[in-house]
């Protein structure tokens, strides 16, 4: 089974921290992973190099194969903030429809599934969600998103 992601000789500063130094990893498809660390470690900051929220400084990420460039919006990944930033006065299913959007294998009975068993309105806004319930729209998302790659 070949790497499904790759990290190769990965770094990143900010001003004069450096943030992920020489770093080399490789994840394979299905399979789950954690990334654990203490505070600083460069956790997320080597998540926003993957997902394309940040760039390295050297070093490179390969996707399924391919290179991620400079500027580029990986394919195939799904990323899940810690702290979403959905517009409040959306409603459940426009938030559903728009990431929709973003991910071609997206699957609407799943995300509708899950939607009954966890009893989430979809006609219901963000902003009248507990933050629980706003943390389980994103976890919606990225298990219908159905993306070769997801990050929580």
């Amino acid at each position: 089974m070949g790497a499904l992601l790759t990290c190769s000789n990965l770094g990143k500063r900010y001003g004069s921290t450096e943030a992920v130094r020489n770093l080399e990893l490789h994840l394979e498809e299905n399979t789950i992973y954690g990334l654990l660390g203490p505070n600083g470690a460069g956790k997320t900051t080597l998540l926003n190099m993957m997902t394309g929220g940040a760039f390295p400084d050297y070093g490179s990420i390969q996707i399924s194969g391919a290179t991620l460039k400079r500027g580029e919006t990986p394919r195939g990944i799904c990323y899940v903030r810690e702290k979403n930033l959905f517009f409040g006065g959306a409603k459940v299913i426009e938030v559903l429809r728009l990431a929709s959007a973003f991910h071609e294998n997206w699957n609407w009975y799943y995300a509708q599934s899950l939607l009954k068993t966890f009893k989430l309105n979809p006609d219901q806004k963000i902003r009248q969600l507990s933050r629980g319930m706003e943390s389980l729209v994103g976890n919606i998302i990225g298990l219908a998103s159905r993306a070769p790659i997801t990050v929580f």
